[in-house]
């Protein structure tokens, strides 16, 4: 029988795919707004045209760091199970809202939020989220909110259960990518993810 000491400490391991999802946001925050777009526009139209195999589209706006990276920090890829997955699945206006809100780019999380999706739709597809991904948005979640007096944001924070270990598993993640960043990025972005990791810690909590 296994000790509480290392099932606590299996609980609080993190995911390959919770490490997919952190290295998949910090890639989206990284990428030029406009190719990310067009890219999850061009994807939506495969998707609608019947071509499934269409989810990897905007891992190639950002120069395949999210395919190439995933492997490299003891990941590997699962299509239409992970964040990008559920964003394809959640269609295109909340799919849109949703990498806009992950951008920061609130100009077009506003407008999008006004002409093309409602509180609802979005709330839908967040507690469809894997725990740990729920909460690693919630940061952004909350501007939004501030935005558009939707107030999703304590509504999933009200679904998780168990904030604390849902949180270690997060930094875990977190930690996972920061001890294999050299593998993943060249030295010259290594500064810039490595930013992107102390937001994402501050917007956890």
């Amino acid at each position: 029988m296994k000790s509480y000491k290392v099932l606590k400490e299996e609980i609080n391991q993190p995911s390959e795919q919770l490490i997919e999802d952190v290295m998949t946001i910090l890639a989206i925050r990284e990428c030029d707004s406009e190719e990310l777009y067009e890219a999850f526009d061009q994807d939506m139209d495969l998707l609608a045209e019947g071509v499934t195999d269409s989810i990897g589209g905007i891992a190639k706006n950002v120069g395949g760091l999210i395919s190439k990276g995933l492997g490299k920090v003891g990941g590997h890829a699962h299509k239409g199970t992970g964040l990008i997955g559920y964003l394809m699945k959640a269609g295109k206006g909340v799919g849109k809202l949703m990498l806009a809100t992950l951008k920061g780019d609130w100009e077009t999380a506003k407008e999008i939020a006004n002409t093309e999706v409602d509180k609802g739709e979005l709330l839908d597809f967040l507690l469809k989220l894997d725990t740990a991904t729920m909460h690693l948005v919630t940061g952004p979640i909350h501007t939004l909110d501030a935005i558009t007096g939707w107030h999703i944001g304590a509504k999933i924070e009200h679904a998780i259960q168990g904030k604390d270990a849902v949180i270690a598993k997060i930094k875990g993640a977190i930690s996972t990518i920061r001890q294999s960043i050299g593998d993943v990025v060249d030295k010259a972005r290594q500064s810039l993810f490595n930013k992107g990791m102390d937001k994402l810690e501050a917007e956890i909590g």
